[in-house]
Order: C-alpha cells, then sequence, then structure tokens
C-alpha cells in the first residue's frame, strides 16, 4: 500500500489518516500527514485537541467536513484499518462524494482536492521514502 500511495501520488500532499503510530502513508511514504500520533503531540506540548475533533467530522461526513477538508489542505483521505478502529467512518460518504484514487486490501484513498491551507499541518516530519516496502 504504501509503495502504491509514494509512487501514485505528489510527495507534498497532504493526507487525511488514523493517528497511530507506524501509519504507512506517513512511514514508509513520506506523505504529510494533518494529526500525528497524539502521545508525541503531548509530548511537545502541541495541543491537538480541535484537530482531532474536526477528523472525527470529517470522517463522520458532517455536513461541514468539505470546509474542514479545505481547512487543512487535504487532498487525500485514507480509509483502512487503522482508521476504521479509531473513528466512526461514514463510508458511503466518502463513495458517494469523491473519488476513490487507489484501492490496495483493506485500504481505499479518496481524492478530495484543496487549494489553500488555513493552519499549519501537524504531524510526522516527512522521512524519506523506503526502498524495500
Amino acid at each position: 500500500f504504501a509503495q502504491l500511495v509514494a509512487s501514485r501520488t505528489p510527495s507534498d500532499a497532504v493526507f487525511l489518516t488514523g493517528t497511530r503510530v507506524h501509519h504507512p502513508v506517513s512511514d514508509l511514504a513520506g506523505r504529510t500527514v494533518v494529526l500525528g500520533p497524539a502521545y508525541l503531540l503531548a509530548d511537545w506540548g502541541i495541543a491537538y485537541g480541535d484537530r482531532r475533533t474536526d477528523l472525527e467530522r470529517i470522517y463522520s461526513g458532517a455536513n461541514n467536513a468539505p470546509e474542514l477538508l479545505r481547512r487543512y489542505n487535504v487532498r487525500y483521505v485514507v480509509v483502512g484499518p487503522q482508521e476504521r478502529g479509531e473513528y466512526a467512518i461514514n463510508e458511503r460518504y466518502f463513495a458517494e462524494h469523491y473519488r476513490a484514487i487507489l484501492r490496495s486490501g483493506k485500504f481505499t484513498v479518496y481524492e478530495v482536492g484543496a487549494e489553500s491551507a488555513d493552519l499549519p499541518v501537524i504531524g510526522c516530519p516527512r522521512i524519506p521514502v523506503l526502498s524495500s516496502l
């Protein structure tokens, strides 16, 4: 999955993903995520509660989901095992409103677009793409 993300998406794209440690999008594909692991952010003294609530709203398909996606400059939304375990995902919402650009095993990546960001991205720093996945 990570190799597909790395080869089929721009390296500067922002992804909405689950926030648990070792997500393949951030750790293996080297992509930026909206919110990284909460314990790391807490250790660094970064307030993340509002952002976490916004992620829950987006994944639930709330009325303001498109606005929140634009706010965080999200281009792709991942729905996979980590996200399903962490959020109450309205998968029908994503299937009806956005184009799935990648399906691999239990993962689906939706292209949601985004032109500008109002807030800085908080997440794991970019890391190089690993050659052997």
